[in-house]
């Protein structure tokens, strides 16, 4: 330890070797810096940008839903706690689900073709108690337990873009 101190001290006064790497930025001043972003044919839909991103913007799409309005196919009070459930959801798991792989529709998938299914907000009918691992979601309430393998759910449109 005495030589690392040695050599430590004799570079803190300006005697030891010096650092002669180049680190000067080369590029021009005033040039802006654009980020390359590939051209998409058609482009993205909004639905699709928000189904994609993040939590926050979860819970804004969600937030934009009308709880007197249900979507078609929804009797009034399972629309209703759909909601309540899809916001408690994005509220306080969004951001651990996402970062563990689940997606918006894994999370908030509703299958317009198959009546019943969907992504965990839709099971959720009222349970508060959720842990996630990178495979699974369980749920328990007073009345249910359950889970869901997310690796079986296939993609789905989220409630937001069903809701239009």
């Amino acid at each position: 330890m005495g030589r690392w101190l040695e050599l430590a001290s004799r570079h803190r006064d300006g005697e030891g070797p010096r650092d002669n790497r180049d680190d000067r930025d080369r590029s021009p001043s005033g040039t802006p810096n654009v980020p390359n972003v590939p051209n998409v044919p058609g482009g993205i839909s909004h639905s699709h940008t928000l189904a994609a991103s993040k939590p926050v913007n979860w819970r804004v799409a969600l937030a934009r839903l009308e709880e007197a309005i249900p979507s078609p196919g929804f009797a009034l009070d399972r629309w209703r706690q759909l909601l309540g459930d899809a916001r408690w959801l994005a509220e306080t798991h969004a951001e651990a689900a996402e970062a563990l792989g689940w997606t918006a529709s894994d999370l908030f998938g509703l299958d317009d073709t198959l009546d019943g299914w969907g992504g965990l907000a839709y099971r959720l009918r009222g349970a508060r108690r959720v842990t996630f691992t990178d495979a699974v979601a369980r749920w328990h309430s007073d009345h249910e337990d359950g889970w869901l393998w997310r690796r079986t759910v296939r993609p789905m449109r989220t409630i937001w873009e069903i809701a239009r």
